[in-house]
Formats: structure tokens, sequence, C-alpha cells
């Protein structure tokens, strides 16, 4: 009786912990994320299925200024492994503005996902560095 009553405990903990953090939005992992960021690997998946403006958080991978495109990996990867080369999705992003973020750098990019020859391109209007 007294295992049936621990494991009883713990699942109604479980699902209470899980209701207060999905209704509250809560963030295990990043409690300053800025609000309604995308990450990488959820834009990867199907980047033709985001319309209008949207944000994106990641981590700057490489950059090629005289291109103005830099490349962002998922932060939650880059922090698992704590190396860039170990994320194999990304997003590219043109930045016409002042200046490309370096490379290691946490960013929240906000644009619009726009189809390229070779797929699609995150077209920056601005890039929020968070690491400053």
């Amino acid at each position: 009786m007294k295992n049936y009553l621990r494991w009883g405990i713990g699942v109604v903990l479980l699902v209470f912990i899980g209701v207060i953090s999905a209704s509250g939005n809560w963030n295990w992992f990043e409690s300053s994320a800025p609000s309604k960021a995308l990450n990488v690997n959820s834009v990867v998946a199907d980047p033709g299925a985001y319309q209008g403006e949207i944000k994106v958080r990641g981590v700057v991978a490489r950059t090629s200024p005289d291109a103005a495109l830099f490349a962002l990996i998922d932060v939650r990867e880059y922090r698992s492994c704590g190396r860039l080369s170990c994320a194999s999705k990304f997003v590219t992003v043109h930045y016409a503005g002042s200046g490309l973020p370096k490379i290691k750098t946490e960013v929240v990019v906000a644009g619009e996902m726009v189809s390229s020859g070779q797929g699609y391109l995150l077209q920056a209007e601005t890039v929020q560095r968070l690491d400053q």
C-alpha cells in the first residue's frame, strides 16, 4: 500500500508541475528568453509554414560578411554540446544592417522567411544580441 501511495503522490506532483509550467508559459531552461521567439529547430522543420514577421532565437555558428549572411543554430543544442559543430540544422539569415553579430553570440532575429534558390532564408529586419 505504501508504494501505491508514493507513486500516486509522485504522479500528482508531476501533473501539477506540468500544469503550472504550461499555463504560466514557464520556460525551464531560459527564464530570460524573449517571449514568442521560435527556436531554430522549429523553424527548420517547416520554414515555408511561417508567413509574416517571426522572431527566431539562436547562436551564430558562422558568418559571411561579404554576402551579409550568417547561420543560426539552436541554443539548446549549442548549450548541451558546447561546440558549434554539434548542430546539424541551421537557419541562414540575411541581414543588411550594420555589422553582423560575432560567432557564438546568442541573438534574436526578427524578420520574414523568404524562398531563395537553395531553400529558405530569414530576411532579418532586426538582430538583438542577448549576451551583451
